[in-house]
């Protein structure tokens, strides 16, 4: 760090600050800091190294050798959508290293990376050190350390820290960077509100849970649950009735405003089509609607062992349905934790779901 010259954005100054000739010490918090340096790297490739603090149980396949002459394994090597990925772990951290044939230069990139991993590990990612290596130079940031955070783990979408399961962490780390370009993507937007719920209590879960499946229904499955052409005629006729009736004019706008959103697909009739079509098995759709209502409602838990049983599986089967459509979403096949069925077996995930778990 030192000799080098320091930037940082955003800085909260408290109270009546003055800048004498002879300079003046500031004393605030900051997120980051970042050093910028000119470089000629022609003939090196763009890579980015991340530092994130935290203990990271990860699919190691490759070993590395330590100074007294052994060997372990603590390296997870893979590539995905044309970056080459290798995280070391250790007790104390876990150490990201990506490089890829690219001119572009994406400052942000490392927000994708670190997006992906904590979906996969069903916690939040934080970073402490970036450096992002360039043709033209290097970009260094050391970030504030958000320890005070609660990051209690969610359920993760599929196992990852065995040898293994490299081929499932790879598969979704390959489609997520082609799916989820920008940093900040609405996929991580509604996994990202899940984990925040995911340190409360149940209640907070099963609504968090169930509005956030709502919008990625109607962000990325908008094409389905239209009503047939013959509903629609019907619908028109019915409107025409209602029009020359004598009914009053409040039930009359009510009835007809109705009848006006049958031409806007509810998530409810979403899920059903994705049902009929066997993307998705019936029973998701059922619960996700029981589970809306409650929550939606505020309806209180009982407090026996039963109900609650009940409860909680609900949630577990639409934490599946959430997974299923993020899956569908970047184009993911391949293993997954089922959380619908009893034991939490590992199945396969492809497009089209068999409805043997109906």
């Amino acid at each position: 760090m030192s000799g080098n010259k320091w930037f940082s954005k955003n800085i909260w100054i408290s109270g009546a600050v003055s800048f004498p000739a002879s300079g003046r010490v500031i004393e605030t918090v900051l997120d980051e800091i970042v050093h910028l340096e000119k470089l000629n790297n022609q003939n090196v490739k763009q890579t980015i190294v991340i530092v994130c603090p935290g203990e990271y149980k990860l699919p190691c396949n490759e070993m590395e050798e330590s100074p007294n002459g052994g060997r372990k394994f603590n390296r997870t090597v893979f590539q995905a959508n044309n970056v080459d990925f290798d995280l070391k772990a250790t007790d104390k951290y876990l150490l990201v290293k990506s490089s890829f044939e690219s001119s572009n230069i994406n400052e942000e990139y490392y927000y994708n990376i670190l997006e992906a991993l904590s979906i996969i590990t069903g916690k939040l990612v934080y970073p402490i050190m970036v450096q992002h290596y360039h043709k033209n130079g290097i970009i260094e940031k050391i970030i504030e350390f958000k320890k005070n955070i609660a990051n209690k783990k969610l359920n993760p979408p599929f196992r990852y820290s065995m040898r293994p399961e490299i081929v499932s962490f790879s598969n979704f780390f390959s489609k997520y960077l082609i799916v989820a370009s920008d940093p900040h993507s609405q996929v991580f937007g509604y996994w990202f509100k899940l984990n925040r719920a995911w340190q409360a209590d149940i209640e907070n879960i099963a609504l968090t849970l169930t509005v956030s499946i709502e919008g990625i229904l109607k962000k990325y499955f908008s094409q389905y649950g239209y009503p047939d052409a013959e509903i629609i005629a019907q619908a028109k006729d019915a409107k025409k009735l209602i029009e020359e009736s004598n009914l009053g004019d409040r039930i009359s706008q009510r009835m007809l405003a109705n009848l006006a959103n049958l031409n806007q697909p509810s998530p409810k009739s979403v899920l059903f089509e994705l049902a009929k079509e066997s993307i998705i098995p019936k029973k998701y759709a059922e619960n996700w609607v029981r589970l809306r209502n409650k929550s939606a409602h505020a309806a209180e838990v009982k407090p026996d062992q039963k109900t609650f049983q009940k409860h909680l599986d609900r949630v577990n089967i639409c934490l599946t349905l959430f997974y299923s459509l993020l899956f569908l979403v970047i184009g993911y096949q391949g293993k997954f934790i089922n959380y619908s069925l009893k034991n939490w077996p590992d199945n396969d995930f492809n497009k089209k779901m068999n409805n043997k778990d109906t």
